[in-house]
């Protein structure tokens, strides 16, 4: 009780402080007064009586202070003590005020961007019911193609038999046709009944998918949108439940719209959802093939279940499935992908993510060091004050508390700048981030900053404060007296200590600025090599057509139509992915060999040269004649320098669901080398083409050589497809725009390091010049008796000059191992980039030593404008 009546007698004390202050004035006057009145009854006039009490009571003031530090709390009173004194210093400099605002804002804002995507998608939970517990499952088979999804068969026999989930749910995504109210292209995922219910899908119109929606293949045509779909369709009208929607020959119905914050467990947001029953209507065959691995599966583990357990309980239920299967694609184990947030954080995406927190944190660290380095100027301009403070009894301690208040007062203000730039910014970074799939019609989950990010930004801004302004506090408490109150040697020139970690601080700078300038070109000149690779075909003129519908007669209408050149039938479309491997064997030696399937027309459209021998010739497509074209790298590979034409080569047996068993084939033909995978890993080490079968339905797609212009062919091509078959999906895409979805992400890295490599240029240009100016207003004096005694200004300028150049200089030297020790790490996120590219050095040196000079230059040269005699008479 004693402990609660103290606590409460303090906080009246803080919450009441006026009254208590004026109540504890009128007890201390009250006991002068009689103590007064007894004075004066002893004989002692007014006036001495009221000096003889004051004595006798002692210091009035510092009994106040002794009494409101029993009755309150004394650090929170200190520290609204420091913050007044703390504002009130601040307020007297604001140009001072703006630009430190302004270069934590700028980082900090930086910083905090960047943790709004990691937390967005890294560590923020999927807004679904027990999201730690929520995994998918990989099945991985023995052979790698299609290894992570299952069949639909599959995911029925694993649903009924596990005991480790509490159940199981499928979904595959799908980009459909939709025909009726408008035709256009929607993102589709086809779910499993329980899908809404296990993941906590909420609608806040109608009702979600449920499993008597999913209990019969082909019943129920039924469909929820989500929000943006919602949207995108219908615009947003309020009477959607139970209007219908046309999909190929189905007519859907609307049962709800689903919640905006609902989006599954991606961050891309589907326009509707629809029953997985209904995925042969839609997609076109799929649930009975056995071989058809198009679904992925997850689940929700049972409370008390690890997930080690879940996993052999898993490995034995599916090995059960495997007597179904092809050996090829049997189930050699399970992996478990945690999907408690968007992206799981696993080692491989720690090396992605430590160093780009790494290069945004040296953006923090040159900040810190340009305000540091105010600071220090500050504080030597400040040094009579301090002076007189310590001189008059103040403690060290004292004012370094003060002067890091000042500190934390500047960095509290550039977090609140750079928190609200961030926030005001982190849509437009994520829509500019994200447009390759924007353009394609996807939608993305927004971002929004949560209580993480703002105890990130909080922490940062904090430690910002404590970083630059501890040793510009030390430094400044740590004087002489006499000198510091009589500014002797101020005018010659800075003491020498200040002085070394000025140039300390403004070396890390430039070092730091190096790393990131050097990283910035490094990764610009990879993106314009990736960019720049030809791939050994025309990509300008080239159409990716996918179409369900009859593809004969969408083959016969483009070719009678001038602007098209040329027609190909393909297996897989170049860009979409590596080729499949097989093993080969030729003169005795093994060799995996990467293979496709071409008919007679596809070397002819893709402008790739037959260099030796033939092309393809009608009857062997229809026939499945055992001849093969090779590359001119598969040529070298399996028989030297010799000439490969009419040699025969062994091949193994081909994927599950591929043409012809393993056999023997004869070299008809040699093409030229290409890149049919993604543009980074360069040319094919190999590719073998066999003949494909005209018109056989595994041929998945069309691509079309046109005359240019091309992109105005692409919605003409769309009708075509509607006039042929209004009910079925076409996609065409200029294999241009493909290649720059491939590329994209190294134009989106090169110009990300760009802007943070210019605003660390920047940053450390602005420490330069503070550092330069403030070293001339120092050496005003000696820099006009220079002149008195004879010095040119060119001699002034470069003495000023020389000791920035010195501190570039050192940066580079510094910064240039440091820089090669972060490539090295960077090339494990980003193929291709070199450790060591001269031209990136050398560029982002001279561009540093440049610019820095220049923002050195510009203060220098007003100590070449020193008036002798003035600067003289003041002093």
């Amino acid at each position: 009780m004693q402990g609660l009546r103290i606590l409460w007698s303090r906080l009246r004390w803080l919450f009441r402080r006026r009254e208590m202050d004026d109540r504890l004035n009128e007890e201390i006057e009250a006991h002068l007064e009689l103590a007064m009145a007894e004075n004066v009854r002893r004989g002692m006039t007014e006036r001495d009586a009221r000096y003889a009490a004051l004595r006798s009571f002692g210091g009035v003031e510092q009994t106040k202070e002794a009494h409101r530090d029993t009755r309150g709390f004394a650090w929170l009173d200190a520290l609204r003590q420091d913050m007044m004194y703390a504002r009130r210093t601040l307020s007297k400099s604001p140009g001072f005020v703006l630009t430190a605002v302004a270069i934590l804002s700028l980082a900090i804002g930086a910083n905090t961007a960047l943790f709004t995507f990691f937390d967005g998608y890294v560590l923020k939970p999927i807004p679904i019911p027990d999201a730690d517990r929520n995994f998918e499952l990989n099945a991985i088979r023995a052979r790698a193609r299609g290894s992570h999804l299952w069949s639909y068969a599959d995911y029925q026999q694993v649903r009924k038999s596990s005991n480790a989930f509490r159940d199981l749910y499928a979904y595959a995504g799908n980009d459909i046709r939709v025909l009726d109210p408008e035709p256009f292209e929607a993102h589709a995922v086809f779910v499993s009944g329980n899908y809404f219910l296990l993941l906590g899908g909420k609608t806040i119109m109608g009702r979600p998918i449920l499993p008597s929606d999913d209990a019969v293949p082909g019943r129920d045509a039924v469909l929820v949108l989500s929000n943006s779909g919602w949207q995108r369709i219908f615009h947003g009208d309020a009477f959607v439940v139970g209007k219908t929607l046309r999909v190929r020959r189905r007519v859907f119905t609307v049962i709800g719209v689903a919640d905006p914050e609902f989006s599954g467990t991606s961050p891309v947001l589907p326009d509707l959802w629809i029953p997985l029953a209904m995925f042969d209507d839609v997609v076109g065959g799929g649930l009975a093939d056995q071989e058809n691995h198009a679904f992925f599966i997850g689940g929700l583990l049972k409370p008390g279940v690890a997930v080690a357990q879940a996993h052999d309980s898993m490995l034995s239920l599916v090995q059960g499935l495997n007597g179904r299967h092809p050996a090829g694609s049997a189930i050699v184990d399970v992996s478990f992908y945690p999907r408690a947030t968007y992206v799981p954080m696993r080692p491989d995406l720690l090396l992605v993510i430590v160093p780009v927190f790494v290069l945004f944190g040296l953006v923090l660290l040159i900040a810190c060091a340009d305000l540091a380095n105010l600071l220090l100027a500050r504080a030597s301009a400040r040094r009579r004050e301090i002076a007189i403070r310590l001189a008059m009894g103040a403690s060290k301690g004292r004012l370094v508390r003060q002067l890091l208040t000042e500190s934390l007062l500047l960095s509290l203000a550039g977090t609140a700048a750079g928190y609200a730039m961030a926030q005001g910014a982190i849509h437009a970074i994520h829509g500019y981030v994200f447009q390759v799939y924007t353009k394609l019609g996807y939608s993305f989950h927004p971002l929004t900053i949560d209580w993480r990010v703002f105890a990130y930004t909080a922490v940062i801004g904090i430690g910002a404060g404590i970083a630059f302004g501890l040793t510009p506090a030390l430094e400044a408490t740590s004087l002489d007296l006499a000198r510091g109150i009589k500014q002797e040697g101020a005018a010659i020139s800075l003491r020498s200590r200040p002085r070394r970690i000025t140039d300390l601080l403004v070396t890390s700078q430039v070092a730091a600025s190096l790393i990131l300038m050097v990283l910035a070109a490094l990764l610009m000149r990879n993106a314009q090599h990736v960019a720049g690779i030809y791939p050994g075909y025309n990509l300008d003129a080239l159409v990716d057509v996918r179409f369900d519908g009859p593809k004969a007669k969408l083959i016969e209408r483009l070719k009678r139509d001038p602007r098209v050149l040329s027609v190909t039938e393909v297996w897989r479309t170049p860009l979409y992915g590596s080729l499949n491997v097989l093993p080969g064997l030729a003169n005795g030696q093994a060799q995996p060999l990467g293979y496709s399937y071409v008919d007679d027309h596809y070397f002819a459209t893709l402008e790739i040269p037959v260099t030796r021998g033939r092309n393809f010739i009608r009857q062997e497509l229809t026939a499945g004649a055992r001849v093969a074209l090779i590359s001119e790298a598969t040529a070298q590979r399996l028989f030297g320098n010799a000439d490969p034409l009419g040699k025969v080569f062994q091949v193994g047996a081909p994927n599950p669901g591929d043409r012809f068993a393993a056999g023997v084939f004869q070299v008809v033909g040699v093409v030229g080398d290409v890149a049919s995978g993604a543009l980074y890993m360069g040319n094919d080490s190999t590719s073998v083409y066999f003949p494909a079968v005209p018109g056989d339905a595994r041929n998945f797609g069309l691509i079309a050589r046109l005359q240019a212009p091309v992109p105005p062919m692409i919605t003409e091509l769309q009708h075509l497809c509607a006039d042929i078959d209004a009910s079925n999906s076409c996609q065409p895409r200029i294999l241009r725009n493909v290649a720059w979805m491939q590329t994209y992400p190294y134009e989106i890295a090169s110009n990300v390091a760009s802007g943070v490599g210019l605003l660390a240029l920047a940053l450390t240009c602005i420490g330069l010049y503070g550092v330069v100016a403030f070293a001339v207003v120092q050496r005003t004096l000696e820099l006009g008796i220079r002149i008195a005694l004879g010095a040119t200004r060119f001699d002034v300028l470069g003495l000023v000059l020389n000791r920035s150049v010195r501190h570039v200089m050192w940066g580079v030297v510094v910064g240039t191992p440091l820089c090669l020790a972060l490539s090295k790490l960077t090339v494990s996120v980003f193929f291709m980039l070199e450790t060591f590219d001269p031209v990136a050095y050398a560029a982002a040196s001279v561009l540093l030593i440049a610019v820095a000079t220049t923002a050195s230059y510009l203060p220098a040269r007003r100590a070449t404008v020193v008036e002798p005699m003035v600067v003289l008479r003041e002093e």
